[in-house]
């Protein structure tokens, strides 16, 4: 088992549908007079998908609140838009220092979210599986573009020894810390419900169409195959 707050990443990371509204109109039988059409919904904004990193995480004094907690406990924490985040959170930006706080379990830890140099992940995912780790416990596998490994790689590079986010919409799904390289691959990996799994797969697919991903990808099939951790 891993000491809590560490995650190995060797060559890889342990880490609605739009609404088309239409306007209906009705004829009264009575009269054959049209009512007015009902008024559209607009489109929801696309969900962000990111990697990015924990500000400040470098600094081991920084992780103290993390490591207190299980491990199983951190894989579960989902980040919570804060009162008194700095800047607004907007999905079709890509703001800098937004604030954020967590919770798990009863616990809460403020984390900035540092976007400067984040990965938008969504255009270069191409795949979700719900795969099986050794111990038996249900993964969630990204495979991205093949172009995006070298985006990967210098990310790493960039960040070795930092907590990343994987962020998606206002959640955090996952945030272990980078200890290796990156690549075309990801695993968000905890303690999760297969309702959980299924509820997460189903919004990173989501986000895969949002972006326009070509044909033949979002994979929507589970696999029960040992992957590797």
């Amino acid at each position: 088992m891993r000491r809590s707050g560490e995650v190995a990443l060797p060559g890889r990371s342990v880490f609605e549908a739009r609404l088309l509204s239409v306007s209906v109109i009705v004829l009264s039988l009575a009269s054959c007079a049209p009512l007015p059409a009902a008024a559209e919904q607009p489109s929801p904004s696309p969900v962000r998908l990111a990697l990015t990193i924990v500000h400040g995480s470098r600094d081991r004094s920084d992780w103290r609140a993390w490591q207190r907690q299980d491990p199983a406990v951190q894989a579960r924490i989902r980040a919570l838009l804060a009162q008194k985040k700095r800047g607004e959170y907007d999905a079709s930006r890509n703001r800098h220092d937004v604030g954020v706080e967590t919770t798990s379990e009863g616990a809460s830890v403020a984390v900035l979210l540092d976007n400067e140099d984040a990965v938008e992940l969504a255009p270069l995912l191409r795949a979700v599986t719900i795969e099986r780790d050794r111990a038996g416990s249900g993964v969630i596998a990204l495979r991205l573009a093949p172009e995006a490994a070298d985006r990967m790689r210098a990310f790493s590079r960039a960040h070795r020894g930092e907590v990343a986010a994987i962020v998606l919409g206002d959640e955090i799904v996952s945030a272990p810390r980078v200890l290796g390289s990156l690549e075309d691959r990801l695993w968000i990996v905890g303690d999760f419900s297969r309702d959980e799994l299924e509820r997460i797969a189903g919004r990173l697919r989501r986000a895969i169409t949002d972006a326009g991903a070509p044909d033949g990808a979002n994979s929507d099939e589970s696999s029960a195959r040992s992957t590797p951790r």
